[in-house]
């Protein structure tokens, strides 16, 4: 006589066995996935910090050149914060202003990680300022560098090796820069030479700002910055900045990329000081994405000899 209560439990096994390779299955092909779509199309937005709309210096080298004697900068950028892997920057500049209002030379470079990609980006800047009348300027900023791509990601995440994907790009960046009395304008353009098929990246970018004097101790200045990314879409940050004597300053700013921002600088000393952005997301995903908050170091060694 035949026990056919073994065939039950042999059925449900073998269901149990089926579904669990399937799953295994599909936990493959989604890691392949992953890492096919991180290297073709997910390709890191080329960040503009907050921090750009009080420090154009950061898009457009011309501006590097109204700095006085060395300036030095650094700042930090976390944003997204409600994603498992949102993405962090980090930048840094050191320049020399060799001539008063003449030549200039600097280095700079930068860290972003977004999921298992890592860029690292170092170059060099030239600069030269011309006095057009005595209550116009005119500066010229160009810098080139090498933009290093990597990736690294869990060995079970596909049969893929992250340095297959592993890239050396060549960037160029220059811009103009127009000074009239309190009224300063702007021009930059980055391009990157990407291979692989990747084509060519280009990036735009438009400034100004507007000081006006209220009294002895305030200034107010409007500022705008306008983006044209080439693998993305155009930006525009609109933003009013209100400083005390120098020493403080708050400003508040709008972003076309469904954020407002909320940001405070204090000066430590004559030659340093500290910014922090408070960036809340608005549009519809606020919850999914969050807030992003970037901070920033910066020190001119102008401020020493500024008289009191």
């Amino acid at each position: 006589m035949t026990n056919n209560r073994r065939e039950v439990p042999d059925r449900g096994t073998s269901r149990i066995l089926k579904c669990k390779s399937m799953l295994v299955m599909w936990k493959k092909l989604w890691g392949v996935f992953c890492c096919w779509g991180m290297v073709t199309g997910g390709m890191a937005q080329d960040v503009v910090p907050v921090r750009a709309l009080s420090s154009p210096e950061i898009i457009n080298p011309a501006y590097y050149n109204r700095e006085t004697g060395v300036s030095a900068a650094l700042w930090y950028r976390h944003q997204w914060g409600k994603l498992e892997e949102s993405p962090q920057y980090m930048g840094f500049s050191l320049h020399k202003l060799w001539t008063p209002g003449k030549w200039g030379t600097g280095v700079n470079g930068g860290y972003s990680k977004s999921g298992y990609r890592k860029d690292y980006q170092f170059g060099l800047t030239g600069d030269r300022g011309f006095a057009l009348s005595e209550n116009s300027r005119l500066s010229l900023g160009l810098t080139a560098g090498m933009q290093l791509v990597r990736y690294d990601w869990p060995e079970n995440l596909g049969s893929a090796k992250p340095e297959d994907f592993n890239k050396e790009w060549f960037y160029v960046a220059g811009g103009v820069a127009w000074n009239y009395r309190e009224l300063s304008l702007g021009a930059g353009y980055r391009g990157v030479c990407r291979d692989g098929g990747d084509g060519m990246y280009s990036r735009i970018s438009l400034y100004g700002e507007y000081r006006i004097g209220m009294g002895s101790r305030w200034d107010i200045l409007p500022r705008a910055l306008y983006v044209y990314d080439s693998d993305w879409d155009s930006d525009l940050d609109l933003g009013v900045f209100a400083y005390y004597r120098n020493m403080a300053g708050i400003g508040l700013i709008w972003r076309k990329e469904q954020a407002i921002g909320v940001q405070g600088e204090m000066r430590l000393l004559d030659c340093l000081a500290v910014t922090y952005c408070y960036e809340p997301s608005t549009g519809t995903d606020a919850n999914v994405f969050g807030a992003s908050h970037e901070v920033s170091l910066k020190f001119n060694s102008g401020g020493l000899y500024r008289k009191k």
